[in-house]
């Protein structure tokens, strides 16, 4: 009698945990699926942030030289390797190519579209070399430039040093957009939608520096420092906060070392350092100096805004190992649209006459009205707009 007891008594409780387990595994379904639906909401209707001009770039150039070189290769195109030749440089991302006698380069050419095509990318232009000897291709991602493709017959290599000299070597220029920080308005961000390359040069200090100097990197443009440095004449503009950062002649390493790390804390997207104003500051080969040693440390480099014909930073620089470069041309100290046209043909002539320039300008109406219509009517066709970062030595 006792065992039947515990028998009945046993039998209540398993009936109850066998229900509680089928409402636990009820209750796990239907979270499983509220995970699931909630998801799917989020993959399906949430907004997806555009990739980054820069981004972009960088994505395409990588396969770009591993991907559709390793296809080319597979498909007999011979790469050749450019390194042997002595005093030819050609620009980044370009990969040589040599076909057998015997093959067509009509026949060739129909693979490489073929291979670029379905990797994503286009020939935007396609010029022959020599007579019938070869074909360069300009390729392009995402609408892009992203590198050329040379193919050439078999013992013509040594059209290469033509190659390099006639089609691709065009000068360079870079163009720094000074000022920015002191507001956040249409301008400002126009500036930051216009789809080619330019430096973006910011004032730390101010209420907009921050945040700009963000934008702009997620805009896919090269973010500078436009660091405060002493005028010989004081201007009203050191006073709307970036005085705290200004550099003067004077200073011990200490606080040189301070207010550049400093700017360098509140910008750290930047890769690189201008001077605003500065006409006495960059004449100081000590404070130079003091300056060179700081960024060298952070792997930065120093474009010279030039603001005094004795400035001496460009060789401090130099001395020290800091890559850097010179301004050529004040961009819109005049703010009539023809004047500033004009500096842009200005700049656009020093650069083919030495191969590079770099023209600043600043945050003004008139700046970008003519930058845009320049832009608009493909007037940078004839040279290659680049980065103040690829210009540097």
């Amino acid at each position: 009698m006792e065992k039947k007891k515990r028998v009945r008594y046993l039998k209540k409780p398993y009936g109850e945990v066998l229900k509680k387990i089928k409402d636990e595994n009820r209750l796990r379904y239907i979270f499983i699926l509220i995970i699931l639906a909630i998801g799917f909401i989020v993959y399906y209707f949430m907004p997806v942030s555009k990739p980054s001009d820069s981004y972009i770039l960088a994505e395409g150039y990588r396969r770009f030289v591993f991907k559709v070189k390793s296809d080319l290769i597979k498909n007999g195109f011979h790469y050749v390797d450019i390194k042997r030749f002595k005093k030819v440089t050609l620009p980044k991302g370009t990969m040589v190519y040599e076909i057998d006698e015997s093959r067509s380069l009509i026949e060739s050419e129909k693979t490489v579209f073929r291979i670029l095509n379905r990797n994503g990318y286009e020939i935007y232009k396609r010029s022959q070399i020599g007579e019938n000897q070869g074909y360069v291709y300009f390729v392009s991602y995402s609408k892009k430039p992203t590198g050329y493709i040379l193919v050439l017959k078999k013992d013509n290599l040594g059209l290469i040093r033509y190659f390099s000299k006639e089609f691709l070597i065009k000068p360079r220029i870079a163009i720094i957009i000074d000022d920015f920080g002191y507001g956040y308005n249409d301008i400002v961000k126009e500036f930051l939608e216009l789809g080619v390359k330019f430096n973006i040069s910011v004032i730390p200090g101010h209420r907009y520096s921050r945040i700009i100097s963000a934008e702009s990197k997620r805009a896919g443009k090269e973010v500078i420092i436009h660091m405060p440095m002493e005028a010989i004449e004081a201007n009203s503009r050191y006073n709307y906060g970036e005085e705290e950062f200004m550099l003067r002649t004077g200073m011990s390493p200490v606080e040189v070392n301070e207010k550049l790390n400093m700017a360098v804390m509140e910008l750290p997207e930047a890769v690189g350092i201008n001077n605003h104003m500065g006409s006495l500051a960059t004449q100081d080969p000590s404070l130079m100096r003091i300056v060179a040693l700081n960024i060298k440390e952070k792997g930065l480099y120093f474009i010279d805004s030039l603001t005094s014909p004795k400035s001496v930073a460009f060789d401090i620089m130099r001395q020290n190992g800091v890559k850097t470069a010179v301004r050529s041309v004040f961009l819109d100290n005049e703010t009539d649209l023809n004047e500033i046209r004009a500096k842009f043909d200005k700049l656009k002539e020093i650069a083919k006459r030495k191969g590079k320039a770099i023209g600043i300008g600043h945050v003004k109406a008139e700046t970008l009205e003519v930058f845009k219509k320049l832009i608009e009517e493909n007037y940078f066709s004839d040279v290659i707009l680049t980065y103040a970062s690829e210009i540097v030595e």
